[in-house]
């Protein structure tokens, strides 16, 4: 959606639903899905302001009824799923990615080169004393 609060810039407020085929964790498929609704719904010139992701119908894995015609999931895709799981467990959250969602950090993001330090909430930043 665009701001609301700017009365002088054209406004558009829009949603999209898109229903997968089969219950799915693989984070490639819900990209390819991701994709598909935004090149529905945008429109180049928009200054938008921010998106909202709503998931539903959401179930647990190993309850999920299977689907007579369509393909079971791939046991390359689950282990894949299981390796990037264990890579982010060992180098920490965002240490691996999909290209499609960017990766770098865009000019925008927060930038903390001139952090002031921290000595209530960080042992670290504390000061020593020599004598």
């Amino acid at each position: 959606m665009t701001n609301g609060f700017r009365a002088d810039l054209p406004q558009h407020h829009v949603s999209c639903l898109v229903p997968l085929p089969h219950p799915t964790n693989y984070t490639p498929d819900l990209i390819r899905s991701a994709q598909a609704a935004v090149a529905q719904i945008f429109r180049p010139g928009m200054g938008y302001d921010r998106v909202g992701v709503l998931l539903a119908d959401l179930a647990d894995a190993n309850v999920v009824q299977g689907n007579l015609f369509a393909d079971d999931p791939d046991a390359k895709q689950q282990h894949l799923l299981a390796v990037i799981a264990a890579i982010e467990a060992k180098f920490g959250r965002g240490a691996i990615h999909f290209a499609a969602t960017g990766g770098v950090a865009p000019p925008w993001a927060m930038r903390q080169d001139h952090l002031s330090p921290r000595y209530l909430t960080r042992w670290t930043d504390l000061p020593v004393a020599r004598a």
